[in-house]
């Protein structure tokens, strides 16, 4: 691995059997979540070297020192002096939850970056935002924390869709529930070409969509990021025919789901437990458990 002028670390390329190949480690390279996030420039990186807290820091101080070179006295400022928070993070993280060690990592232990108020224009919350693409192609959508993992777990079994890479999945398997995953996705290109890839499975994650819900009423049924202005979660609420709602996600208005599900779901079922998660600047979401009335 090579350094350039700044002391950032750059992944060299190499090609390989006409692959890209990443230099220091030989792993195939990938197209930049970020890039394909936000539909910019291609660039390739490696999904090993480019993805630790270490080397996206690294990353960060020279996009940083470039964007506000260019800004000059408009340029991002550091992070304001924050309120003291309960420590989710101390009294929640498992040493098998890899991507929340990962976020404090980057975050050199500030947990309450990851706080639902945390949204003025500082260094922090522009350097999350800038990098939460390859935290997601990585491992999910949403952050997951023991205090989250918990509350699932005693609503088991569970049948899960739209279940992504199976992240969530793998860890409530890892401490005994009872899961099935599902999603349309899975085991097609999307899953490896498209800006809502993932890394890999963590999950044995089954091909099925929002019409598997029907099939298994005597699980949980927990959906976790379910697309934005999508029928998905609003059919699969409509196919589910159990008693357990398990929800991850904005509100109404927000950046996941349907007005009709939640339409559904405020008519069907009454909200019995609401858990606070850790969140990226500019995302509301939290975990919701619903009973049928």
């Amino acid at each position: 691995m090579s350094k350039s002028k700044s002391g950032t670390p750059e992944i060299e390329l190499k090609e390989e059997n006409g692959n890209r190949t990443c230099d220091d480690c030989g792993e195939s390279l990938i197209a930049d979540p970020i890039r394909r996030y936000e539909h910019s420039a291609q660039k390739f990186i490696c999904p090993i070297c480019s993805f630790t807290p270490e080397a996206m820091k690294a990353e960060f101080k020279k996009m940083f020192a470039e964007v506000n070179s260019g800004l000059g006295s408009l340029g991002l400022r550091s992070a304001r002096p924050r309120k003291a928070y309960v420590q989710l993070a101390t009294e929640t993280l498992d040493e098998r939850n890899e991507y929340l060690t990962d976020v404090l990592e980057f975050a050199n232990g500030e947990e309450s970056s990851f706080r639902d108020d945390i949204l003025n224009m500082s260094v922090d919350s522009f350097k999350y935002h800038a990098f939460r693409p390859r935290f997601v192609f990585k491992y999910a959508w949403s952050i997951p924390h023991k205090k989250a993992l918990e509350a699932i777990a005693s609503y088991g079994p569970i049948v899960e869709i739209g279940a992504g890479s199976g992240y969530w999945a793998y860890l409530l398997a890892n401490m005994g529930v009872d899961i099935v995953a599902y999603d349309n996705a899975a085991g097609s290109k999307t899953y490896t070409e498209t800006c809502f890839a993932y890394w890999k499975l963590w999950f044995e994650v089954e091909k099925g969509d929002e019409r598997m819900a029907a099939e298994h009423k005597d699980r949980a049924l927990f959906l976790c990021w379910p697309p934005y202005n999508s029928p998905m979660a609003e059919k699969a609420l409509k196919n589910y025919k159990g008693e357990t709602v398990i929800y991850i996600g904005e509100g109404r208005g927000g950046c996941t789901a349907n007005d009709k599900f939640f339409i559904n779901l405020e008519k069907n079922f009454d909200q019995v437990e609401s858990v606070e998660l850790h969140v990226w600047p500019g995302i509301h979401d939290r975990l919701e458990i619903f009973k049928r009335k």
